[in-house]
C-alpha cells in the first residue's frame, strides 16, 4: 500500500512538473508573439552611427495611414516638403527620436487632405480637388507605394534629402487619370499623386 501511494505521489509529481512545463512553454510562445507584433508597430532603431538621420517604416495597417521611426542627430534642422508646400526648419541641440505620421482623408467638400505629424507637431492642408478625390476612391489599393525604411533600417546623411513617401499611379491608372482630371490637375498629380520629401536640402516645390 505505501508503495502504491509513493507511486501515485510521483506519478502526480511528474505530470504537475510536465503541465507546468507546458503552460510555461506556451507563456513563453505568447510573449514572444506579442514582443513581434509590438516591434512590427514601433519599430527598433539600432543606430551605430549618431551623427546620421535614421529612418524605418512601421506598419499601421492602414492603406491611407503610413508611419515611421526617426532618428535625428543633435543640430540637425529638420525640413519637409510635398506639393502643399514646405514646413520648417524645426532645430534642435540634442538628438531627437519620435513616431511620424501622414494620413489621408477626404474633406467636407469631398477633396483630399492630407495630415502630417512630426515632433509632436502636426499639420492638416488640403493636396488635390474633389475631382481626384473621387477618382481614388476606392481605388488607393491599386496605388504603387514607395515608402522609405519599409525594408530596413535606412541611413541618410544630414547634408542630405530623401523622398519618405511617394505615391504613384500605375500605367493604366495614368491613362485613364489623363482623360477624366482637368488638364492642370492631370499635370500636377499624374503620375506622382504625392511626394514628401525630407531633408534640409529638400526643395521647395
Amino acid at each position: 500500500m505505501k508503495h502504491k501511494v509513493v507511486d501515485w505521489l510521483l506519478a502526480l509529481s511528474i505530470l504537475l512538473g510536465f503541465l507546468m512545463a507546458w503552460q510555461s512553454g506556451r507563456e513563453r510562445s505568447r510573449l514572444r508573439d506579442k514582443y513581434q507584433q509590438l516591434h512590427r508597430i514601433v519599430g527598433e532603431l539600432l543606430i551605430a552611427d549618431p551623427s546620421q538621420v535614421h529612418v524605418r517604416a512601421l506598419e499601421t495597417r492602414e492603406p491611407l495611414h503610413f508611419a515611421w521611426r526617426i532618428s535625428l542627430p543633435a543640430n540637425y534642422a529638420l525640413q519637409l516638403s510635398d506639393k502643399g508646400g514646405s514646413q520648417g526648419p524645426s532645430s534642435s541641440t540634442g538628438s531627437r527620436e519620435f513616431i511620424a505620421r501622414v494620413r489621408f482623408r477626404e474633406d467636407e467638400q469631398g477633396g483630399l487632405q492630407v495630415y502630417q505629424n512630426f515632433l509632436g507637431s502636426s499639420v492638416t492642408h488640403s493636396f488635390a480637388d474633389p475631382s481626384l478625390a473621387a477618382f481614388l476612391r476606392d481605388r488607393w489599393g491599386k496605388i504603387i507605394v514607395e515608402q522609405l525604411g519599409a525594408d530596413r533600417l535606412v541611413t541618410i546623411a544630414p547634408d542630405r534629402s530623401a523622398v519618405l513617401l511617394r505615391l504613384t499611379l500605375p500605367e493604366g491608372m495614368q491613362r485613364e487619370a489623363r482623360t477624366i482630371l482637368s488638364p492642370h490637375s492631370a499635370s500636377v498629380y499624374v503620375p506622382v499623386v504625392y511626394e514628401l520629401k525630407l531633408g534640409t536640402d529638400a526643395p521647395k516645390p
